[in-house]
């Protein structure tokens, strides 16, 4: 059975005052259904290199799918990346992905699942204005 593409949204409210002219940042990729290496590629870059070292919890349909741990220090930059189990089959369904930030050592603050309503449905996100300035 051949695997299709689907076009997916990632979203994420403002970081900070200078981010909010840009907020909600939405950005949208092809995604091939299944492909963990894709979406590992998508994440790195949709977090990119640019925003400070937070950990980033991706949520879809009010499921955590994926967090994100970007430790940056004044000479380095890791990502660290953790997918949730039957994230692959969530996120074909739902086709958006919202992230929600805190400090690595506030982590317990984020929750491990948000209310429908938060984040941005797929036409919702299909909606918002994409920037793609990184």
């Amino acid at each position: 059975m051949e695997k299709k593409e689907i076009t997916i949204y990632l979203t994420r409210d403002s970081f900070c005052m200078a981010d909010d002219a840009l907020a909600p940042n939405v950005d949208k990729y092809d995604w091939v259904e299944g492909d963990t290496v894709m979406f590992y590629f998508i994440l790195e870059d949709y977090i990119g290199c640019n925003l400070p070292g937070y950990l980033w919890r991706g949520y879809c349909g009010g499921e955590m799918i994926a967090e994100v741990n970007l430790n940056r220090t004044d000479m380095s930059l890791s990502r660290e990346i953790t997918l949730e189990e039957g994230w692959s089959e969530r996120l074909k369904k739902y086709k958006t992905v919202h992230f929600l930030h805190c400090k690595y050592e506030n982590r317990d603050s984020l929750p491990e699942t948000i209310d429908e309503d938060e984040g941005y449905t797929y036409a919702e996100a299909k909606k918002l204005p994409i920037y793609n300035i990184r």
